[in-house]
């Protein structure tokens, strides 16, 4: 299969289709599948508003000693002028018909001198909803995710950071966590909200050790 999911300048998305703010009238019909196969799989994700330009190849893995069918996802492009790459393993797409059962994803991704790596489940894939997972990232500076995110992050010493990242509806928490940015070290808890005119941003942290 391929698919291309794009936005225009005004951020509105081509698979959204009628009135978002109203609500489906119909359920979609249910179709059990019982096997699927995805063989050389091609995602491309365009939004010129956040400079990003991203193709993905998806390829089914057979079962191995665990008995598990997973999903193999390679990427590459570009976010916000920045080389992008991803590789990561994901359930199959048929797990998604299981509305009790998490989706469980392990991804590792790069854009420019920002990695990241995240393992964890979630609620509902689709949405990017509902997310448990833990997280691994490190930068020569945190302002590359101001270009990356549009969260403003100062600009920072190299750091890495480590810590449990969850998403529930427009917040997200990195709860708790422990990082160290140059000579420093930080812990404690972030919350990033989403949901008013301008996003929010609290933190609760201690250190043991502050070098400016």
């Amino acid at each position: 299969p391929v698919i291309v999911a794009e936005k225009d300048k005004e951020g509105h998305g081509n698979w959204q289709f009628g009135d978002p703010d109203k609500p489906a009238t119909e359920a979609a019909p249910d179709f059990p599948v019982r096997k699927l196969v995805i063989n050389q799989g091609q995602v491309a994700y365009k939004d010129p508003t956040s400079e990003i330009d991203i193709g993905l190849q998806v390829n089914s893995e057979p079962a191995g000693e665990s008995g598990v069918e997973r999903l193999a996802i390679v990427g590459d492009g570009h976010i916000a002028g920045a080389e992008f790459s991803l590789n990561g393993k994901a359930d199959t797409v048929l797990n998604l018909q299981d509305k009790e059962q998490p989706y469980a994803v392990e991804i590792e991704a790069a854009a420019g001198e920002t990695k990241a790596r995240l393992a964890g489940t979630l609620k509902e894939p689709l949405r990017f909803e509902g997310l448990a997972a833990d997280l691994h990232l490190e930068a020569h500076d945190a302002y590359d995710l101001y270009q990356i995110i549009g969260i403003a992050i100062p600009p920072t010493p190299p750091y890495i950071v480590d810590g449990k990242l969850f998403r529930e509806g427009d917040v997200w928490r990195l709860e708790p966590f422990t990082a160290q940015v140059g000579q420093s070290d930080l812990r404690g808890n972030l919350a990033f909200d989403v949901s008013g005119e301008r996003p929010k941003l609290t933190a609760d942290l201690t250190s043991k050790k502050l070098a400016f």
